[in-house]
């Protein structure tokens, strides 16, 4: 099988990393660490490029793009750490909608998406906390028989104490019921889609933070020196080099593949996302354990930027299932179904 993505999709990785670099450097990161609240200055910014509304349908003011034209993308958000709710919002609360919704939450929470207007949060069980949940225009409640939407009257935030300063979390309650339901019927293709996205997109933007620690782990072992040698000239720290780019580079396609096989709705997407959730949790791992050793005594330090893709990768690692978790579930699969 020949894959590969198409122009359109490597022209918006570009526009998406340009957008990125441009406007959430890593001094932005350490202004929220330092207590600058959330904006969405970003994220409005991210609306006008057509980003946020890239799954959304083109009757809703959207681009009517898939969650495998998110892939890239999301590898860009990771590279960056951004803080916008990207994966919630774009990934998983807009094609839920766009497929799923009434004609009322269509036209309520799409157009809204698509501007900039609106942003979501994700709760992945009843009680969970919820990144971002204290900023959100509305909820995408997942639970074990349904996916609910519950908007700003509907539930409660109470912003706690986080890993990541840059991803503030909440601890959210939420009032759900029949009527706060996506649907009233067929809820397994709904959940189906929940988790598929929730596990694809997490794994790229992992993958990307992944990248990104690799990358600046070559660019501090190739200027670093000892013994008048770059550091990075030493066998040992090649081999950590070396261990974090095989990682990377073989959780990526899995990511790709899961990301295809949700869009075109093929058998076992969910498992397919599954396991390139547990890949891209394992690489890294990897990679933030490695570059903190490759950086030595600065990578942990609040001088150097490199702290905030270690916590970040932390946090995300956590989301959505840990790999022993998701492990433990596919151990139990017998039928592709079982898995929700």
């Amino acid at each position: 099988m020949n894959f590969d993505f198409d122009d359109t999709q490597y022209a918006l990785r570009d526009m998406a990393r340009d957008l990125f670099t441009k406007e959430s450097p890593a001094s932005r990161l350490r202004e929220m660490w330092e207590g600058k609240p959330f904006d969405r200055r970003v994220w409005k910014t991210m609306a006008e490029a057509g980003i946020c509304g890239l799954t959304v349908p083109e009757e809703f003011g959207g681009a009517g793009g898939t969650i495998l034209d998110l892939t890239l993308v999301y590898e860009e958000a990771g590279r960056a750490c951004l803080p916008e709710p990207l994966l919630e919002t774009t990934g998983i609360a807009a094609p839920l909608i766009a497929r799923f919704g009434s004609d009322v939450l269509k036209e309520r929470w799409l157009p809204a998406i698509a501007s900039g207007d609106a942003i979501a949060g994700i709760q992945e069980g009843d009680g969970s906390h919820v990144a971002g949940g204290a900023e959100a225009d509305f909820i995408v409640a997942g639970r074990d028989d349904a996916i609910h939407i519950v908007d700003s009257g509907g539930f409660r935030a109470s912003p706690v104490a986080s890993l990541d300063q840059a991803r503030p979390v909440a601890r959210v309650e939420c009032d759900t019921g029949f009527e706060t339901r996506l649907v009233s019927t067929g809820d397994h293709d709904a959940l189906t889609l929940f988790w598929g996205a929730a596990f694809t997109g997490a794994a790229s933007i992992l993958n990307g933070l992944a990248m990104q620690m690799r990358d600046m782990s070559v660019a501090y072992v190739t200027d670093r020196k000892q013994f008048g040698r770059p550091v990075g000239s030493f066998q040992a720290v090649k081999h950590k080099l070396a261990s974090m780019h095989v990682a990377i580079e073989s959780a990526r396609p899995a990511a790709w593949y899961a990301a295809y096989a949700l869009t075109e709705s093929r058998d076992g997407a969910t498992v397919d996302s599954a396991v390139a959730k547990i890949a891209a949790n394992d690489a890294e791992a990897l990679c933030n354990s490695e570059a903190l050793q490759c950086h030595g005594g600065i990578g942990f330090t609040w001088e150097h930027d490199l702290h905030f893709w270690l916590k970040r990768g932390m946090a995300l690692r956590g989301s959505f299932g840990t790999s022993a978790e998701l492990r433990r579930n596919l151990t139990r699969v017998h039928d592709w179904d079982e898995l929700l």
